[in-house]
Order: structure tokens, then C-alpha cells, then sequence
């Protein structure tokens, strides 16, 4: 949970897997054991651990375990979406799709767009559920890159080996980076002064690293009261 870079918060090895907590509260990663396409990587693993490596595993669970982040940033997407339905009853998901567009145009766009933005926003966001609705394109934007992820793991996952598909994955990898390195931060820049993002980045930060510690700790516990298997090799 987090990166950790130099130094961790919390670093615990349970069985044969390492917990670790890391102190900048962006992003999180699973590493997978056995998760690979290639034979040699493959053959190295040994006997007594192949029933755990993820090229053993049915399609099925390959399936589900590449897509529960996009699950996961689904049910955010909608839980937050029955919240500001709750709060106005304006929302609907024709807003939705309209808002979006206006924002992936504002981001492609002038001062105008951004004025045409922010006037779109007051009109359906008021200030008590602004976190609400923050969390909500967050999400909107997790789940993007989360499905662009899913496609590239189909393509290394893929029993073919072809230039094209190496050069499609290697082009979608620059697609979430030119929204989330580049154009989010730009439009959030452009929506609000210097002052105003410093203080919701240190909540944010504050805010992430409370709640996913909160997540982390809660997620180890429900393990060792459940004991997996993997916990118990």
C-alpha cells in the first residue's frame, strides 16, 4: 500500500508474502508470484510452489484477479454517483457523460472551457458534497486507466508474440500517463489558484494516507482471521 522509496512505514512478511506500508500515499501495487509469460521464469519455480504461481491458476481467476481493480474502481464510481443522486436530484447519468466530455474538452481547451467548466460544476456540486464528487472523478480516472491496464495484460498475457501488439502496448502505456502526468494536473492548475490546491493536496495526502492505513491494517487482520493458504505455506 503506497510507495515506499528509501524507507517504509510498516514492512511484515506473513508465509510468503510481504505487507508493506509505504509513506507516499499515491498508488498501490500488488506483485503477483508467478505472473509471467515466459517459460524459462516459469520452469525456475519450484514443484511445491506451483500451485500458488498465477500461470496454474483456471481462467477464471486469472480473470477476476486482473480485474478487481476495475472492479474495485467501479463500485466507487457508483457509490459515489448514488450519493450525489441522493444529494441533487439534477444528476443523472446523461450529466455524467456530459461533464466528463466537458472536462477531457477543457483539458484540450482554452480559458473559455475552463470558465464554461466551472460554471457546469457549480451548477451540480455544492460545497457539502465536494469531497463526494472529488472522489468521484477520481475514480472516473482510475477506472480509465485501470481498463486501459486490463487491455495490456490481455496483450502479455496473449499466447501471440507479434510487433504490432508489442507496439500497441507499449503506445498505451503513454496514453494514462499524458492524462494523469499531464493533462489532470494541468486542468487542476487551471481550476484552482496556487493556494487553494496547495491546501486540498495536503488533505488529500492526509486524507489517503489515514483512510488506506486504516485499509491496510484492517486487510491483515481479516487474513489472519480467515487464514489462506497462502498465509499458511
Amino acid at each position: 500500500m503506497f510507495f515506499s522509496p528509501q524507507f517504509s512505514l510498516f514492512n511484515k512478511t506473513i508465509g510468503k508474502t510481504d505487507f508493506v506500508l509505504g509513506w507516499i500515499p499515491i498508488g498501490s501495487s500488488v506483485e503477483i508470484f508467478g505472473k509471467t509469460t515466459d517459460i524459462e521464469e516459469q520452469r525456475a519455480i519450484p514443484e511445491q510452489d506451483l500451485p500458488f504461481a498465477f500461470f496454474t491458476k483456471k481462467l477464471y481467476q486469472q480473470v477476476f484477479i486482473v480485474f478487481a481493480p476495475t472492479i474495485v474502481y467501479s463500485i466507487g464510481v457508483i457509490c459515489s454517483y448514488i450519493v450525489l443522486k441522493s444529494q441533487n436530484e439534477l444528476w443523472s447519468f446523461d450529466y455524467i457523460f456530459t461533464y466528463l466530455k466537458e472536462v477531457v474538452l477543457t483539458m484540450f481547451g482554452n480559458d473559455n472551457d475552463v470558465l464554461a467548466l466551472k460554471t457546469l460544476s457549480n451548477k451540480y456540486v455544492g460545497e457539502n458534497n465536494i469531497v463526494v464528487f472529488t472522489y468521484f472523478l477520481f475514480s472516473c480516472t482510475l477506472l480509465f486507466c485501470g481498463l486501459i491496464d486490463n487491455f495490456m495484460n490481455y496483450l502479455r498475457l496473449s499466447a501471440s508474440d507479434s510487433k504490432i501488439k508489442n507496439a500497441l502496448t507499449i503506445a498505451l502505456m503513454f496514453l494514462p500517463f499524458i492524462f494523469v502526468g499531464w493533462k489532470v494536473p494541468a486542468l487542476i492548475f487551471e481550476y484552482y489558484t496556487f493556494g487553494e490546491f496547495f491546501n486540498y493536496l495536503i488533505d488529500f495526502l492526509l486524507g489517503m494516507l489515514l483512510f488506506g492505513s486504516v485499509l491496510f491494517f484492517a486487510a491483515i487482520i481479516v487474513l489472519k482471521l480467515v487464514k489462506p493458504k497462502f498465509l499458511l505455506r
